[in-house]
């Protein structure tokens, strides 16, 4: 062990490449109000989430993954698919989406198959989640192992808006339709699951290597180290 203070990215990066630390890093992501009040020093209130939320994951953690989500008052909203979704607090729940068989989902997902792989909204919603990422590393979490991430971002959870990006990971196939429902459909067809999952993969690399822009720098290629997804 180091007797040295190291930040929270030092102590990280040290153990990545081997090397000696001052104490076992920490990567977590806080949702409780009574710890996110402890260390960042002040009242949690709606209006002061994206502050006090941030500021409390710079000072307790070494590491976190995607920008940390902001409690909301309860709501109920609908998604553009025409799907409900309710907030509580820290929690948001959406409905699986509604198909009238698997027939009509395997109708809609193969054309899908066939579109560009990025859409026009999409790239620009890289390009806001750039934007976003870098100017909360920059004010919070210069001294920390930041983790950016590319995926679905909900404005009133994380204070930008990133809809459209959905198809990366396993998880939003089931999500989508419910899990009872995925199984169901798996087994009738697993080679256009496997179709899907090949494609959020060709998505995934699509954003790794977007050329984006962050304001007041040139522009860059979204390096691995910051990519979350």
């Amino acid at each position: 062990m180091l007797n040295t203070c190291l930040t929270g990215k030092q102590r990280v990066l040290n153990i990545l490449e081997g090397r000696p630390v001052d104490k076992q890093p920490l990567f977590e992501t806080i949702r409780n109000d009574a710890v996110i009040e402890y260390f960042a020093g002040e009242k949690l209130t709606y209006d002061n989430a994206p502050h006090v939320v941030r500021l409390a994951h710079a000072r307790a953690v070494d590491a976190t993954r995607m920008l940390p989500k902001l409690p909301v008052p309860p709501a109920l909203d609908t998604l553009p698919d025409g799907r409900k979704v309710r907030y509580e607090r820290w929690m948001r729940w959406a409905e699986p989406k509604r198909y009238d068989g698997f027939s009509h989902y395997e109708k809609e997902k193969t054309a899908s198959l066939n579109e560009p792989i990025l859409s026009e909204i999409e790239k620009k919603e890289v390009q806001a989640l750039i934007s976003e990422y870098a100017r909360c590393e920059a004010e919070y979490f210069s001294g920390i192992f930041f983790l950016w991430s590319f995926g679905v971002h909900d404005k009133r959870q994380f204070g930008v808006c990133s809809r459209s990006l959905q198809g990366y990971f396993l998880t939003d196939l089931y999500e989508e339709i419910g899990f009872e429902t995925f199984c169901s459909w798996l087994y009738q067809a697993p080679e256009l699951f496997t179709e899907l999952l090949e494609r959020q993969f060709q998505k995934s690399i699509a954003v790794f290597w977007l050329p984006c822009r962050v304001e007041n720098q040139a522009p860059c290629c979204v390096c691995r180290r910051r990519l979350g997804i």
